[in-house]
């Protein structure tokens, strides 16, 4: 009689209390937190956004062994393994998520003339043969010392 009334008055088995995830989000060059990148559960219904600070936390997830996958547009989304939660507890958890690399498929190709002539507004009065470009050319050992012959014999290979 005593062991039926000892079952009788026995607390029942309470549900576990659930525990909770939480972390920080931070970009993996500059270590800066990244707001707005959501951090899921794997195979479950429960996920968080992380804040203005990158911080996040995901309330009453029952005690047991996860995956949490972090993603953002604009960065290599991350899985995080073996994220264990104990009950009444707070796991932390911090990742670092890397950018995403452009993927550049546009290519521009870009071409112009040596010289373009426009006969309104020219840009030079020398004619390219003396700098070296072209027929006539002449080299700067040709050329007299002094800045009054060199002008003397620029103005002479011009009016050939």
């Amino acid at each position: 009689m005593g062991v039926l009334l000892a079952l009788l008055f026995a607390p029942l088995p309470a549900e576990e209390t659930p525990g909770s995830i939480q972390g920080k989000i931070v970009d993996g060059l500059d270590r800066c937190p990244i707001a707005g990148a959501r951090v899921e559960i794997v195979g479950a219904a429960l996920s968080a956004l992380t804040d203005d600070g990158g911080v996040f936390r995901i309330s009453n997830v029952p005690a047991g062994t996860y995956r949490l996958k972090f993603s953002l547009p604009g960065y290599v989304p991350m899985v995080k393994t073996d994220v264990i939660v104990w009950p009444k507890r707070a796991t932390h958890v911090e990742a670092a998520l890397e950018a995403q690399k452009p993927d550049i498929r546009e290519t521009v190709e870009v071409t112009a003339s040596y010289f373009q002539k426009n006969e309104k507004n020219p840009v030079s009065a020398v004619n390219p043969g003396v700098w070296g470009v072209g027929p006539g050319t002449l080299s700067l050992d040709e050329f007299p010392t002094g800045v009054n012959n060199f002008r003397r014999r620029v103005l002479e290979t011009l009016n050939r």
